[in-house]
């Protein structure tokens, strides 16, 4: 891989009049490049995504394969926490009782402020969740409390991002960068730079095709 010359390395080189010292400089300048490519022997893809305005439900995603879904959680089942299912914060799955749920895997659903994932189908009236979904913080949560899901069911083959109420670019860059770190299939890592867009950069070094496009 050619590493071109910075702005600096070129006027230190242009600068050398003398033959003999201009010889002695590019030298210098030819070891330092060979140097840093033997220390960095590749580079990885990246891309930088932003989120510029409010998002909706059902919105779409796209990162290299990965099809990410906007959800809105925040359709009253008219079922409340039971049997004090909820009453610990601190496990990763929990089973949950919700009456003619209709629900599958992938679904989400919200108690409080906390989204959980559908990752289990018990029976009709009960589903196995996965806590803490989308950047949402596991919690208690009383027996009574409301429990709500999506007003659209999860598109097959795409990866859910839930939200509560609040649609702002902040808002869902975070809870996008959860689920990317957490459920990604694609071998990148997202990270943070600023409140609505962050770096999604390939683990390994390659040509990596990181397409970043949003609906």
């Amino acid at each position: 891989m050619l590493t071109a010359l910075t702005t600096a390395q070129r006027a230190a080189l242009d600068g050398a009049n003398d033959p003999v010292l201009r010889s002695a400089k590019l030298g210098a300048l030819i070891d330092a490049l060979i140097a840093g490519q033997v220390e960095d022997p590749g580079r990885r893809a990246l891309n930088v995504l932003r989120i510029a305005s409010n998002v909706a439900s059902t919105e779409t995603i796209t990162i290299g394969n990965d099809v990410f879904e906007i959800t809105i959680v925040n359709t009253d089942t008219n079922v409340n926490v039971s049997g004090g299912e909820l009453a610990t914060g601190t496990p990763a799955y929990s089973n949950v009782t919700i009456a003619a749920h209709g629900l599958v895997v992938g679904d989400l659903i919200r108690v409080e402020s906390e989204i959980m994932k559908v990752v289990g189908v018990i029976s009709a009236d009960k589903v196995t969740v996965k806590r803490g979904h989308s950047g949402t913080t596991t919690a208690t949560h009383a027996d009574a409390t409301d429990i709500y899901k999506a007003g659209t069911p999860a598109t097959a083959g795409r990866i859910e991002v839930g939200l509560v109420t609040t649609l702002t670019p902040t808002a869902a860059s975070a809870a996008l960068l959860a689920v990317l770190n957490s459920e990604g299939t694609q071998r990148v890592t997202g990270v943070s730079i600023s409140a609505n867009e962050f770096l999604v950069v390939a683990n390994e070094v390659g040509a990596v095709v990181l397409a970043c496009t949003e609906t």
